[in-house]
């Protein structure tokens, strides 16, 4: 589920996972992955909370961050480059922040564990323009 806030300048996003089978799924992970590219520039700056992530261009003063709202336990994570491998394993490990003028991307990872037949779980993030 989507929610646009043109005023606060954030879309809200609702993440639900339901287990279709019929038995509980183990170990579920959630990661939500964005590729902050600010104003069009491949060189941006990136950094991170226990609750969020964030990249900015210093030379237009733009930023956005990817914030935790509700849900699982969670980690945050920033890359300093685009690897396909980084979004592909169930556990990267982020790098240290600051990371200065790189083409990075950045999760908020949700641990869903076990997951019954038919259950569902949630997480919500928001994109926010700063």
């Amino acid at each position: 589920m989507y929610t646009f806030n043109a005023a606060g300048k954030a879309l809200k996003i609702v993440m639900s996972v339901k287990n279709l089978t019929a038995s509980t799924v183990s170990a579920v992970t959630l990661r939500r992955v964005v590729d902050s590219d600010i104003d069009d520039s491949l060189g941006n700056d990136f950094a991170r909370t226990l609750d969020s992530m964030f990249a900015w261009n210093d030379t237009t003063g733009h930023g956005m961050v990817l914030q935790h709202l509700g849900g699982p336990a969670h980690s945050t994570r920033v890359y300093n480059f685009i690897d396909e491998s980084l979004v592909t394993v169930c556990n990267p490990a982020s790098d240290t922040t600051p990371i200065l003028g790189t083409d990075g991307i950045g999760s908020i990872d949700y641990n869903l564990g076990n997951i019954a037949a038919g259950a569902t779980k949630s997480a919500t993030v928001a994109y926010v323009r700063i």
